[in-house]
């Protein structure tokens, strides 16, 4: 008698069923890419290869998303969630709304300023 292999035992059961997308489809009709399975390690947001990137991501869509500071020419870079933003602003209070509005975003451990304000004229 041969010793039982878990990972087969535990494909038996997977469902045959497929939905329109092609994800196997459990019998409540939920996609099975839905429900947590055992073992899963969580590597951070879905579609990012680490949390850095989801946070650049976070980070740019907060900032570009802002009347002012999504028409400037503003670069965001993060690393171990520390984000520097680079750039020139059209002004003092526009640097520090950038600078604010980075802080506040979950995830962010400081903020690297190198912002520069754009000579008048």
């Amino acid at each position: 008698m041969q010793p039982k292999n878990k990972l087969t035992d535990e494909s038996s059961q997977l469902p045959n069923e497929r939905s329109s997308e092609g994800a196997p489809v459990i019998e409540d009709g939920t996609e099975a890419e839905e429900v947590p399975r055992r073992g899963y390690i969580n590597r951070g947001a879905i579609g990012f290869a680490s949390p850095d990137e989801a946070l650049q991501q976070s980070v740019s869509e907060a900032l570009f998303a802002d009347a002012v500071l999504g028409k400037t020419n503003l670069s965001v870079r993060v690393a171990s969630g520390v984000v520097m933003l680079e750039g020139s602003m059209p002004s003092r209070a526009d640097k520090a709304r950038a600078v604010e509005l980075t802080a506040q975003i979950p995830g962010v451990v400081k903020v690297d300023d190198r912002l520069s304000v754009a000579a008048p004229g």
